[in-house]
């Protein structure tokens, strides 16, 4: 991968092994130019961006990928986990990123689907709702019956570091009759974060060192570059293309816990205490 950035005094070339296409980016216009092939592990490098300052000549900030600031990186040798996008939606900095791969735009929308699909997690039920019907490769032709619910964030101007949230939740019950639950949480935003910010590191470097070895080959393998098990620390959860997106709080702390006692030879937990239940 060759980078190259223009200027009305200078043009310093930066080269990397890498065997991507040219990528040229010019400071002075504040003009991003990606290549136009879908790729997993770059389009995911490529939505991140680095503001670097404004162009005095035009006014506009100046956006740079993370993949250019970093040219002797491999995309394969970096591992994701999520994103955790607290103030810009995530599907304009997808599209102001120029992100061609849509399996990745699926996952990285907005907060307000991701916590859509965490109340389907929830309430999950194919005796009440029908399953939707396959076609003949055997994937969804549709959704299916689920609950009709909308999920709607707003976002109010914090003072300082700390930061309000206010979450209203109904529900009906018996007679119709309606159940109403107010939660409101006040904390500083910096110190709720730092020690979840720790363990998602700690943990990420962790995964890195496991390695597993399929039955009938010689070799022992990495976990996949996209390590879905961080998940459970992260707002939007990012999975390997082709795979499902899991939402839900209890079901990705189950995951991590089963696969950290699994590292261990542990046997799994199970509340079915079924030794309890039997005479």
């Amino acid at each position: 991968m060759t980078l190259s950035r223009s200027s009305s005094s200078s043009s310093t070339p930066v080269t990397s092994p890498s065997p991507s296409p040219p990528t040229a980016i010019s400071a002075a216009a504040a003009t991003i130019y990606l290549p136009n092939t879908p790729n997993y592990s770059g389009s995911l490098l490529r939505a991140s961006t680095f503001r670097l300052g404004v162009d005095s000549t035009t006014g506009k900030d100046v956006n740079v990928p993370v993949s250019e600031l970093l040219p002797i990186v491999h995309p394969n040798d970096l591992v994701l986990g999520g994103w955790d996008i607290s103030a810009v939606p995530m599907e304009k900095a997808m599209t102001h990123s120029m992100v061609v791969d849509y399996d990745l735009q699926r996952q990285f929308r907005s907060k307000e689907i991701s916590k859509s699909s965490v109340v389907n997690d929830m309430v999950a039920n194919r005796l009440l709702f029908k399953a939707p019907e396959l076609n003949e490769k055997g994937a969804p032709k549709d959704k299916g019956e689920h609950p009709d619910h909308v999920v709607v964030i707003k976002y109010v101007p914090a003072v300082g570091d700390s930061k309000r949230a206010i979450n209203e939740y109904f529900s009906e019950i018996f007679c119709g009759g309606r159940s109403v639950v107010n939660i409101f949480n006040e904390c500083e935003d910096s110190l709720l974060a730092t020690p979840l910010i720790l363990d998602l590191s700690i943990l990420a470097e962790l995964l890195t060192r496991v390695k597993y070895q399929k039955v009938g080959e010689p070799e022992f393998k990495p976990l996949h570059s996209v390590l879905s098990l961080l998940s459970y620390m992260l707002k939007a959860p990012l999975v390997k293309p082709g795979t499902e997106v899991i939402n839900r709080l209890n079901r990705q702390r189950n995951s991590l816990e089963a696969f950290l006692k699994a590292c261990l030879g542990l046997e799994g937990s199970s509340d079915l205490l079924l030794e309890t239940r039997l005479w």
